[in-house]
């Protein structure tokens, strides 16, 4: 009498994949494909009223080397002439050009780093208010990446970052 094996595999567990692959396929060429569709450029602003007069604000603001005890974000600024880089928390480096320092009211600082995925100019903006300062920061940003695009408008927002900063900058002055 034979002994008949049965080496039946079962094709499931390959058809899933295919169908996860191609399904994640599609989504990411939806995201390229929405993504390619917004503009690469794009301007947003935020801002934020202090009680300190505009010299105390601005006195903070234009000390670079003193950012990485305000900003939760930073971790390193090495300053370099007319020029500055940040180290993040996570270790990673941008190099900034400033454009504009107009004491004690306008500051205009733009990404000098080559081959990033984004780029831009930040431009803070300190105006006399009755009971103290504004400060308002408009980001003028370029995202060159169509998926990184999608995700700079419609998950992380492009105010997320400048918000950030005033949030953090509000803790150092009142």
């Amino acid at each position: 009498m034979p002994i008949h094996l049965n080496l039946h595999l079962s094709h499931k567990p390959i058809k899933w994949f295919f169908r996860i692959m191609i399904s994640l396929g599609l989504i990411i060429l939806a995201m390229f494909l929405a993504g390619s569709a917004l503009p690469e450029k794009h301007e947003a602003s935020v801002s934020r009223d202090f009680s300190s007069p505009p010299d105390t604000l601005w006195a903070v603001l234009s000390d670079f080397k003193d950012w990485p005890t305000w900003r939760s974000d930073l971790k390193e600024i090495r300053l370099g002439h007319n020029s500055f880089t940040e180290v993040s928390a996570s270790g990673e480096e941008i190099d900034y050009r400033i454009e504009e320092f107009s004491t004690p009211e306008r500051l205009v600082t733009r990404i000098a780093t080559p081959d990033l995925h984004f780029g831009g100019a930040w431009t803070y903006e300190i105006s006399s208010t009755s009971t103290g300062c504004r400060l308002t920061i408009t980001e003028e940003g370029e995202v060159y990446n169509p998926v990184f695009r999608l995700i700079s408008r419609y998950v992380i927002g492009h105010t997320a970052t400048m918000e950030k900063c005033l949030s953090d900058l509000g803790k150092k002055v009142k």
